[in-house]
């Protein structure tokens, strides 16, 4: 179930790879890098890798 409207999140990768889905779009964040995704909608995150993904997730929430 989406967040609340303006919700968003943030995911940075400390190794590995993240894939990120909403919308029809894919975005694959690598070590090192940093997304934001708008959580007022319906998305999943997944580790599509044979090797294991450590991120940190940051979830802000829209009142």
């Amino acid at each position: 179930m989406p967040d609340a409207q303006g919700s968003f999140e943030l995911f940075h990768v400390v190794s590995g790879v993240l894939t990120l889905m909403a919308d029809g779009e894919v975005a694959t964040v690598g070590t090192g890098e940093s997304a934001r995704l708008r959580s007022d909608r319906i998305y999943r995150y997944v580790n599509d890798e044979s090797v294991p993904t450590t991120f940190f997730r940051t979830v802000v929430l829209a009142r």
